[in-house]
């Protein structure tokens, strides 16, 4: 059963902007990140405080060109029980295009695309994962 929505995702232009937009000026807080081997951010995490949404950026590739004005990557739904949603979607006939598996920050997460293409992750947020300790703070 989806139960609410884990995160949005966007690729920005320019990564300090947009932290100093939703941090300094929203009052979001930073989470965590990922950098790769240079310390240049591959994905950025904000938190609402209070709460355990998140947004979460990721640098835009040289060529990457906005839609209709935007950088959407995905969307993520937040689920109670991962391993029953995909098989309860599987048997709904949705194609899974990545199975079932725990990801870098400790959730469980399968994904799937929409009848336009568009990337959907569906995710169960664990207790000791990434976002959870990040709220807990």
């Amino acid at each position: 059963m989806i139960n609410g929505i884990a995160h949005g995702a966007f690729h920005v232009s320019n990564m300090d902007a947009t932290i100093e937009f939703y941090c300094g000026k929203l009052g979001f807080k930073e989470a965590f990140r990922f950098t790769d081997d240079a310390g240049n951010p591959r994905l950025v995490y904000l938190n609402i405080p209070g709460t355990m949404q998140f947004l979460e950026f990721f640098p835009a590739k040289e060529g990457t060109k906005p839609v209709s004005g935007t950088f959407f990557a995905h969307v993520c739904l937040s689920v109670d029980d991962a391993a029953a949603t995909c098989k309860e979607m599987e048997g709904k006939g949705v194609e899974i295009t990545t199975a079932l598996k725990m990801g870098g920050d400790g959730n469980w997460q399968f994904w799937t695309k929409d009848p336009d293409g568009n990337p959907i992750e569906f995710m169960q947020m664990m207790p000791d994962s990434k976002q959870a300790l990040a709220v807990k703070g």
